[in-house]
């Protein structure tokens, strides 16, 4: 990934052996004159950070790029790649490059269009479409949610829940365990004394005579106990 505009202009003559030989260029030139890391890295991310394969992520962005998410939006837009906070400014300094040397990225695009895949290139300019609109869509969507969180004086919601229900108002932990597991007796007493350590968060003086542990014993095959978690 280019961090100076020199670096970035040394990949013009990559661009140019694009446009003139396309089929010249090899899987390894491609992803350079692209940015891309090696192919193994951008399906790895692609599974990691979003939970879809490389491929769906690209059919999604050429087919339905409305249909994207933000982080889905992002790792093309950051070329696949995860960033590091100290690298968030590298699109301030492209968008810079790019008014004083308009000549470079539109040699960089002819390239782009000679090499890649027509799912590729459709997914690309789909997202550079519509990166910042998903951009502004994501952060007012994140300072909706702060304003509805309550000011760190008051009880979270959660906690406000269990002040207003009427009736019962027991909450705290449940544990299953099956009835042969060993030392489970001597986990218990411990974690009574637990329960008793206080917390110091808004409304915990309203809620703390409520909580309690509940520890369930059951004898059931290892193949159901998905059942415990319904």
């Amino acid at each position: 990934m280019s961090k100076t505009l020199e670096e970035f202009a040394q990949l013009e003559p990559l661009w140019d052996k694009a446009i003139q030989s396309p089929s010249e260029i090899s899987l390894e030139e491609k992803h350079r004159m692209m940015e891309w890391p090696p192919l193994e890295e951008m399906q790895a991310n692609a599974k990691k950070f979003l939970g879809i394969s490389l491929e769906e992520l690209l059919q999604k962005a050429a087919t339905n790029a409305e249909s994207l998410t933000y982080p889905e939006c992002r790792l093309v837009r950051d070329q696949f790649r995860i960033k590091k906070m100290s690298e968030m400014g590298d699109e301030w300094n492209r968008s810079q490059w790019s008014r004083k040397h308009p000549d470079l990225f539109t040699k960089r695009i002819q390239a782009q269009e000679a090499v890649l895949t027509a799912n590729e290139l459709q997914a690309v300019q789909a997202v550079d479409e519509i990166f910042y609109r998903k951009q502004s869509e994501e952060l007012k969507a994140r300072e909706a949610e702060r304003q509805e969180k309550p000011p760190r004086n008051m009880p979270q919601l959660w906690v406000q829940k269990i002040i207003d229900r009427e009736g019962d108002k027991s909450w705290g932990c449940v544990f299953y365990h099956h009835k042969a597991m060993a030392g489970w007796d001597e986990f218990v007493e411990p974690f009574n004394a637990v329960l008793e350590m206080p917390h110091f968060f808004p409304g915990y003086d309203e809620i703390h005579d409520h909580k309690v542990a509940q520890f369930i014993p059951f004898e059931t095959e290892e193949s159901e106990l998905a059942l415990l978690q319904q």
